[in-house]
């Protein structure tokens, strides 16, 4: 397989995929983690007042992301797709088809920013 410039711009895009959703799983799990902490503070300060349960987090599986908007899903699924077909299929013209990977690139990072 011949890697060109074109695939290394798509890898890197790829990764700030990867990227990003760490990026907001762990400060989902920071602000999880601070709210918990707030709570046994405000528990410990009230310690002459009734007895008010501290909420423990739930075990098993979150969901961590939420979707901004199905539409830029779908349209950065979309739009990545046309880019793979730009560079595998004879439909599209022979000016444009050097320039797959910067369309499969705009696809995934539209798909990226999808989510927060």
């Amino acid at each position: 397989m011949k890697i060109d410039w074109g695939t290394v711009v798509v890898g890197l895009a790829i990764l700030v995929v990867y990227g990003r959703m760490a990026l907001i799983r762990g400060r989902k799990r920071r602000l999880e983690r601070q709210a918990l902490l707030e709570q046994k503070r405000e528990a410990k300060k009230q310690k002459n007042r009734p007895h008010t349960p501290v909420a423990q987090p739930e075990p098993g599986v979150k969901i961590t992301y939420q979707v901004i908007s199905w539409w830029l899903v779908g349209g950065g699924l979309l739009i990545t797709l046309v880019g793979i077909a730009m560079r595998y299929s004879t439909l599209f013209p022979v000016t444009l088809q050097p320039y797959w990977w910067a369309v499969t690139a705009a696809g995934i990072l539209l798909f990226a920013f999808s989510f927060k």
